[in-house]
């Protein structure tokens, strides 16, 4: 699917691809396409006040959907959001 992604973003010049795999990111790193992941995306939705808090979020994404998230990009994001500490 990243291979998709990365084709659809050549014919849509200006688009904001969604990727989460590491080697989606890489090919468009590579490519010069701009990305943001799923944690990028709740982070700007947080910011822009469309949500109320993130950790909730991001503990059920974790919890329920097996979504890895390393802990220091964790306490990151939180401290981005000013949800820690």
């Amino acid at each position: 699917m990243k291979a998709e992604a990365n084709a659809l973003a050549t014919e849509l010049p200006g688009s904001l691809l969604l990727l989460d795999d590491a080697d989606g990111r890489e090919t468009a790193l590579h490519l010069g396409r701009v990305f943001t992941g799923t944690v990028g995306v709740l982070l700007r939705a947080k910011r822009e006040g469309k949500l109320s808090a993130l950790k909730p979020i991001l503990e059920r994404l974790i919890q329920q959907h097996s979504f890895r998230l390393s802990r220091s990009l964790y306490q990151a994001v939180l401290r981005q959001a000013g949800e820690a500490p």
